[in-house]
């Protein structure tokens, strides 16, 4: 029996293009797939979907596009990763989970100030910042949260553009923020957008502004005043489960722990300039970092760290401080452990192992340490980048 299928999605991005694939690559397997493809617009859906379609799934997050959908009667999967459901099954990255891996990432990276940059009223934008302000709010820091609407007072900064670009909301808010604050930006074209706002204010970044994209769009990142680092997320595998739970859903066959909705986690943060510390225009810092990085997973001690700096031990913890808000061993901690999370989530390797590679001497200090900071055990950790993985 040949099914056919309206896919709703765009091409604008490659996170777009990378759940297009997904699917593309279940109904190829499959063989049973004739797949047709919409862009998600309410224009003509209606009488679109009076076309004997078995079946529909795609990016259904709009509420006009949804009720259309819902009110044909077609089964659908909604691949969204929000809040609303619209009374359909989904199947996303959780955009709640992409907020609180950027409130971690940051205050790993030693920011002072936090903000976000997004698009109220939009489901996914909305459930990032809530992810975001959570986390944050529970290390008893605030947001700032950029709004169209808000009004955003003169500042110096602000003297030297022209009278339009000084007039320009998202402009007017960049000059506002204090020094060292982290932006995180609902996706990577907001990002793109930020970057090019703070290059006419001579905002450097990471020394004035961290700024964090999601999507980790190449076109976005790259063309940016500045690489722009990103939240990369696993598109291609979101969009092969959604193909492979539909399909269930029109088979009408049982499928083991179908329940929804049905969200992975965002894969990790890719660096980039835009919040990259070793970009930081301290030279001995910036050589304490590199050293740190460099020598970091064999025994190296805080003596050594400040004799490959230049500096005096007692000076370069004062630098520490100043910067990052924690001790040269704290960071060593937190690069050791970033390490070994990147093994967790992309190996099988023994947690032995994996602490003795990444400097942690033996599986159980890296046990007692994770539970202690990340609040799971390396096992539940590992795990959850394995759920739902596509099937070989």
């Amino acid at each position: 029996m040949i099914y056919k299928i309206l896919f709703i999605n765009g091409v604008r991005t490659q996170v777009e293009r990378r759940i297009m694939r997904g699917v593309l690559n279940y109904a190829r397997e499959q063989g049973e797939w004739s797949l047709s493809t919409f862009p998600p617009v309410p224009q003509n859906l209606t009488e679109l979907l009076r076309m004997n379609y078995a079946g529909c799934l795609g990016l259904l997050g709009q509420r006009d596009i949804a009720e259309i959908v819902k009110k044909s009667g077609v089964p659908a999967i909604n691949i969204s990763g929000g809040t609303f459901d619209f009374g359909m099954p989904r199947v996303g990255v959780s955009d709640h989970e992409i907020g609180i891996m950027a409130a971690d990432y940051f205050l790993r990276q030693g920011f002072v100030g936090y903000a976000f940059y997004g698009l109220p009223g939009e489901d996914f934008s909305d459930s990032r910042l809530n992810g975001y302000q959570s986390r944050l709010a529970e290390q008893g820091h605030e947001v700032t949260v950029y709004h169209p609407r808000g009004k955003y007072p003169d500042r110096p900064r602000l003297r030297n553009l022209s009278r339009e670009m000084a007039a320009y909301a998202p402009v007017r808010w960049l000059a506002g923020l204090p020094a060292q604050t982290a932006i995180l930006a609902c996706d990577d074209l907001r990002a793109n957008f930020l970057s090019n706002c703070a290059a006419h204010l001579e905002l450097r970044m990471p020394e004035d502004l961290g700024l964090l994209g999601v999507g980790n769009d190449d076109v976005y990142c790259e063309t940016a005043s500045v690489p722009l680092s990103s939240i990369s997320t696993p598109a291609e595998e979101v969009g092969y489960e959604a193909a492979q739970c539909l399909h269930a859903i029109l088979r009408k066959q049982p499928v083991p722990r179908l329940s929804f909705p049905r969200f992975r986690s965002p894969t990790g943060v890719v660096e980039r300039q835009s919040t990259d510390l070793l970009k930081i225009t301290h030279p001995n810092l910036a050589r304490a970092l590199a050293f740190m990085r460099e020598h970091g997973r064999s025994k190296t001690s805080a003596h050594e760290i400040a004799r490959a700096a230049g500096m005096s031990l007692r000076s370069l913890e004062r630098v520490f401080q100043s910067h990052f808000h924690r001790t040269i061993q704290q960071e060593l901690i937190r690069l050791r452990l970033e390490w070994a999370k990147a093994e967790l989530r992309n190996s099988d390797k023994g947690l032995d192992v994996i602490g003795s590679e990444c400097g942690l001497n033996s599986g159980v200090y890296l046990s007692q340490l994770f539970r202690k900071v990340e609040k799971t055990s390396p096992g539940q950790y590992r795990q959850q980048f394995r759920k739902g993985s596509r099937p070989r």
